[in-house]
């Protein structure tokens, strides 16, 4: 996830599953500063438990900079 130069993406793409992994919420992101479009993303990369895998995938594809943090999540060797 550090291959991104873009500071925006950094940002997004390091801790990109904290809201999925821990108790972490996207209301305690935003009040520790995180602007709108990073708070967007976190929220288009978040799984809801129970819902379709489909539904998540079309929620990431909405927004341009979760679709590329996902694309690079999926190329990441495991």
């Amino acid at each position: 996830m550090l291959r991104f130069q873009d500071p925006l993406l950094q940002t997004v793409a390091v801790p990109h599953d904290a809201v999925e992994d821990t108790d972490t919420s996207l209301e305690s992101l935003s009040r520790a500063g995180f602007r709108a479009a990073v708070i967007s993303a976190f929220d288009a990369l978040t799984r809801r438990q129970g819902a379709p895998y489909h539904l998540y995938i079309e929620r990431v594809a909405r927004d341009q900079i979760a679709s590329r943090v996902k694309s690079a999540d999926l190329a990441e060797p495991c």
